[in-house]
């Protein structure tokens, strides 16, 4: 994110690193939408890239900002993937109806 100036506005720098990753929308809030219905599908892709507090990928679905994800990344230096859990930040159509 960039202020006025054009500066850098994130602490921590980010790293061009693509990581496989798994993510399940496991909550909108506001609409408890996934709390009524079954689980939600696995979906797969890849990172673009990577910070402390952050992961920039795309999707092949909508997602809503505040959402909140299962994550499970294979980081390539690690024989085990490393599960977590996060909030959708920031999010944006990239293409009309093909990825975002």
């Amino acid at each position: 994110m960039k202020n006025g100036e054009g500066q850098e506005k994130r602490r921590a720098p980010r790293v061009k690193k693509e990581v496989i990753v798994q993510y399940r929308i496991k909550d909108v809030p506001h609409t408890g939408e996934f709390q009524l219905l079954r689980k939600p599908p696995i979906d797969l892709t890849r990172t673009r890239d990577l910070a402390e507090k952050g992961i920039f990928f795309t999707a092949s679905q909508p997602i809503f900002a505040q959402a909140v994800l299962e994550l499970k990344l294979q980081l390539p230096s690690e024989r085990e993937s490393i599960e977590l859990e996060g909030r959708v930040v920031d999010c944006e159509e990239i293409k009309k109806g093909f990825i975002y």
